[in-house]
């Protein structure tokens, strides 16, 4: 049988939900078999950039496999998944399979490695931000940055900083992050941040 692992490009790396972090028991870097750029304003960040699937624009990115232990099967993985990625952990609720991408959606999407050894999963949410500039997206950093998302560090800027760190780069990155500091007058992330949302904790 194949492997199932999760292909992580975003917050998922260093924050997977306590539903899957018990049943990951490898990881591995790969870059997307897809492009993504951050063209999708969240409503569970104050509307902050993230990464999605994209099919115009965008790179094959830097992420990391994470790998699940057998306990899951492939149904109960996308489950979690999920789960995760629309605020129902620990809810109980079945990933509805439909073939239809919606605006709203979040459809889980399977990937065959070449060597049909494991079965990767990623998220694919459609993209919402247009249009779809380095302008756009530092307003919409800030504004997050302003409001609850900030005090817990949900933000446009954090996300922006925590997908730099982890070697991910778009073809929007370099000017996204220049125009933070150009707006905030910091010298990093961490200072636009701090002045942004007021240091909060």
């Amino acid at each position: 049988m194949p492997r199932v692992g999760i292909i992580a490009y975003g917050s998922l790396i260093g924050d997977p939900g306590c539903e899957l972090v018990s049943h990951i028991v490898d990881g591995r870097s790969l870059r997307t078999p897809f492009r993504v750029e951050f063209a999708r304003s969240s409503s569970t960040r104050c509307g902050a950039p993230t990464l999605v699937p994209v099919r115009q624009g965008g790179a094959r990115v830097s992420a990391t496999v994470l790998l699940l232990d057998e306990t899951l099967s492939l149904s109960e993985a996308e489950d979690r998944l999920w789960r995760r990625e629309t605020g129902n952990v620990r809810t109980g609720k079945l990933y509805p399979r439909s073939s239809r991408l919606g605006r709203n959606s979040v459809r889980i999407e399977r990937h065959r490695d070449p060597a049909g050894s494991e079965i990767l999963l990623y998220t694919e949410i459609a993209a919402n931000i247009d249009p779809l500039h380095a302008s756009a997206l530092a307003g919409l950093a800030l504004q997050s940055a302003r409001g609850e998302s900030g005090a817990e560090r949900r933000d446009g800027i954090c996300y922006l900083a925590a997908a730099l760190e982890a070697g991910i780069e778009t073809p929007l990155s370099e000017e996204y992050r220049a125009e933070v500091l150009a707006r905030t007058r910091a010298r990093d992330l961490e200072e636009a941040w701090e002045r942004v949302s007021g240091g909060r904790r």
